[in-house]
C-alpha cells in the first residue's frame, strides 16, 4: 500500500530530482531550493506519491517515474540524481517533465525538436511497465536535440 501524500517535486537541468513534504515547503518556500553549481530548475510541481512523472531528456529519452519512489529531501538540498533509479545517462540534461496522474485518459504529448520535427503522442503509450531504465521518446537525426515537451 502507498501512502497518498501531498508533495512538491524539483527537477534540475543535470538530473537531480527531489520530493519535499509539503510542511517543509510551506516552512521555507519563500526561498530558493537548492542547486548544485551551474545547474538550473527545471520544474517544481505539486504532486502526490500515487502519481507517476515522466521526465524528458535533450536527447529524445525519458524516464517513468512514480513519485513514491522518491527520497524524501529537504528544500535546501539539490536532490539525488535520476540515475540513482533508473538507467540513465549521467550527462544527460532534463529539459521537462509531466505529471501523470492517470495514463487512462484522453490526452497527447507534444514533442519539438530544435531542427523543427513535431511528435504528438497518446499518453498512454508513455506508460512503461518497467522504470528501471530510459526508454526512447523521439528519435532525433544527426544533432538535433528535444526543445519542448507539452
Amino acid at each position: 500500500m502507498i501512502t497518498n501524500e501531498h508533495v512538491v517535486i524539483t527537477l534540475s537541468r543535470d538530473g537531480y530530482i527531489k520530493r519535499v513534504s509539503m510542511r517543509s515547503y510551506k516552512s521555507v518556500s519563500d526561498s530558493l531550493t537548492g542547486l548544485k553549481d551551474d545547474d538550473q530548475l527545471v520544474g517544481v510541481c505539486e504532486a502526490d506519491t500515487v502519481d507517476t512523472l515522466l521526465l524528458f531528456t535533450e536527447s529524445g529519452e525519458y524516464v517513468c517515474l512514480p513519485v513514491y519512489q522518491l527520497q524524501e529531501a529537504k528544500w535546501k538540498d539539490i536532490g539525488q540524481h535520476v540515475s540513482i533509479y533508473c538507467k540513465v545517462n549521467n550527462s544527460e540534461k532534463f529539459i521537462g517533465a509531466c505529471l501523470v496522474k492517470d495514463f487512462h485518459t484522453y490526452a497527447w504529448i507534444i514533442s519539438v525538436s530544435r531542427n523543427g520535427m513535431v511528435k504528438r503522442t497518446m499518453l498512454p503509450a508513455w506508460k512503461l511497465q518497467r522504470t528501471s531504465k530510459s526508454s526512447s521518446g523521439m528519435k532525433l537525426v544527426d544533432d538535433d536535440k528535444v526543445v519542448s515537451v507539452l
